[in-house]
């Protein structure tokens, strides 16, 4: 069951992505968005160096497990261990939690595509009606 929910998840068309992403579609996230990105940029740890080397650290590592760990895990159906560093304890990597990853990616990228639909289809139908009454 390899990676089963992320390689059939739909893709996303470009003009898709553009309707998710608008701020017609979007405009309470945009809200949010804003008013938590001023309050983020306030903090003092986000203007140190250590605070970025850390981010770099784990988008490094969620990228390695996203690419070579789950998958030689999905593979091997053998745990991973990640040695306890800095930044965090010893982690364990296991055949559930990368299928849980997927499953997850899978679920985000579903629901995307559905309520892109659902907007598109909305929109087309409202076009309709609109020329219809006038």
């Amino acid at each position: 069951m390899t990676g089963t929910y992320y390689h059939n998840s739909p893709k996303l068309t470009e003009k898709t992505r553009e309707i998710l992403l608008s701020k017609e579609v979007n405009f309470g996230d945009l809200l949010l968005y804003e008013a938590l990105n001023k309050t983020w940029w306030k903090q003092p740890e986000v203007q140190t160096e250590e605070f970025w080397v850390e981010v770099e650290y784990f988008a490094s590592l969620n990228a390695r497990i996203s690419a070579n760990i789950c998958p030689n895990v999905n593979r091997t159906l053998a745990n991973h261990i990640i040695p306890a560093n800095q930044y965090h304890g010893q982690i364990i990597i296991t055949v559930d939690m990368c299928q849980q990853l997927f499953l997850k990616n899978s679920l985000v990228w579903n629901s995307l595509f559905r309520y892109g639909e659902r907007k598109k289809i909305k929109n087309e139908w409202l076009k309709s009606h609109k020329s219809m009454a006038g």
